[in-house]
């Protein structure tokens, strides 16, 4: 996994600057995977398709909904 960036988004007129890095994204188990685009900010704001923190991240990385790494390698 390679951070990339800068990124940013306005909140309120402020410049939140921010990273990403692709992953690898599902909406339900046994479903396929696609690249997707996991965005994290200097405010704490993450978003991967949808907006989440860093308890949702830890959850969808722990349930396999996204995955850092190439998911052709791992069990499904």
């Amino acid at each position: 996994m390679t951070w990339r960036g800068p990124t940013y988004r306005m909140v309120d007129g402020e410049r939140i600057d921010g990273a990403w890095c692709h992953v690898w994204r599902r909406y339900r188990p046994g479903s396929e995977y696609y690249l997707d685009d996991l965005i994290v900010f200097a405010d704490g704001a993450i978003t991967c398709g949808e907006r989440t923190d860093l308890a949702g991240l830890e959850k969808m990385l722990t349930t396999g909904r996204l995955a850092v790494t190439n998911p052709v390698s791992l069990p499904s």
